[in-house]
């Protein structure tokens, strides 16, 4: 027999989160995050550049684009978007890219639409995007940029349908010129962590809290045959428990059998699941609990 790894991610625990909104800082890095640069200059692809810079460069007039990819799946699939943000900041390291320039170099910032490799993708093979809704970035003569964007439909639009999550494209709006002053910011690579591209989301999952109590109370146990859930807390009660997939499907729904001591064991068989991304949702008598596990 096959045997299968899991990875636990994490729970998410918030005391008296019922009508107030949940915040999340999500950080860009190589891990949860994917990027390129893009020139026509001979094509080039470079997607550990410390910054973004698109932009039409004098010497040459090659123009760039930037295309950035964040994975949103720590949050659940039917969290409501109250607000989010994405935060682009600079580098005091890179005083923009050609700085000489005098010629309009307003950005927009698009929607993906299509699949794409950050090791492979280049100039004239980007992907497809979407004109509609685009934020436009006004053309500016400062040396450093920090930008805020409102995000909160897109980032809605990611959570609901995960799979409509292709990324960013940012890339100037004159692609005709040759001496652009660059919008330049920190990209998910810079080893400057703290001046990393941001999504800052307010968030409720549905308009459920989370279990009020501490994360130490309640401990879920993930091996290759079952799972386990134990509570420390002496009034805790077990309601429900289901396993969903990442686009929501119910993929199993727990009979609730106690052992006592505030014990559940669930048995399930992997070989009944493909590898990937679980929600584990625990309905309890004080709230949800919510887990992440990936099955490799």
């Amino acid at each position: 027999m096959k045997k299968r790894i899991i990875t636990i991610l994490f729970v998410l625990i918030s005391i008296n989160a019922f009508s107030q909104s949940l915040f999340v800082n999500i950080v860009c890095d190589s891990i949860n995050s994917k990027r390129a640069y893009c020139s026509s200059f001979t094509n080039l692809n470079n997607h550990n550049a410390e910054v973004f810079g698109p932009g039409v460069n004098s010497g040459g007039g090659y123009t760039a684009d930037d295309l950035l990819q964040t994975d949103l799946s720590l949050l659940q699939p039917n969290a409501i978007i109250d607000s989010a943000f994405l935060e682009l900041s600079p580098d005091s390291n890179w005083n923009n890219i050609n700085p000489g320039g005098t010629e309009d170099n307003s950005v927009t910032i698009s929607l993906i639409t299509g699949i794409w490799n950050q090791n492979t993708v280049n100039y004239t093979s980007e992907p497809t995007y979407s004109t509609n809704n685009q934020i436009i970035i006004p053309a500016s003569t400062l040396s450093f940029h920090y930008n805020k964007f409102d995000v909160t439909s897109w980032i809605q639009n990611w959570v609901s349908q995960p799979l409509s999550n292709y990324g960013l494209r940012l890339s100037p709006i004159n692609i005709s010129g040759t001496s652009q002053r660059r919008y330049c910011w920190a990209s998910s690579t810079n080893p400057k962590v703290n001046i990393r591209p941001k999504y800052k989301i307010y968030y409720k999952n549905n308009g459920v809290g989370y279990l009020n109590t501490n994360i130490s109370d309640v401990t879920i146990v993930v091996d290759n045959n079952s799972f386990k859930i134990i509570s420390k807390n002496s009034i805790f009660k077990l309601e429900s428990f289901t396993v969903s997939n990442l686009i929501g499907q119910v993929v199993s729904n727990f009979k609730i059998n106690s052992e006592g001591n505030n014990t559940y064991t669930f048995p399930f068989n992997q070989n009944d699941m493909v590898s990937g991304l679980y929600f584990l949702t625990l309905k309890t008598n004080e709230g949800n609990i919510y887990k992440k596990i990936i099955l490799h």
